[in-house]
């Protein structure tokens, strides 16, 4: 792998852990903001809502990210190049 490719694969890793963490701030901060630190205390719809949601999220997130990585890595620049 080159220089040239290395500098092109930081630009999407940064973005994602930026997206993750906002993600994670976002959806848990307010469950300790709201003193609902023991879980206990969350039904299980809110629960779903605050983690479940975004785990799936992060999830795709980081499939997207490996996909891109593979991308840049095998050269394939741009998708339209496809058709």
């Amino acid at each position: 792998m080159n220089k040239k490719q290395n500098k092109k694969i930081i630009a999407p890793i940064v973005i994602v852990v930026i997206m993750v963490l906002f993600i994670i701030l976002q959806f848990v901060a307010p469950v300790f903001m709201l003193g609902l630190a023991p879980l206990g205390f969350i039904s299980p719809v809110a629960g779903f809502f605050m983690f479940g949601i975004p785990i799936v999220v992060i999830a795709i997130a980081l499939y997207v990210l490996d996909e891109r990585i593979k991308e840049i890595r095998s050269g394939q620049e741009d998708d339209l190049g496809k058709y």
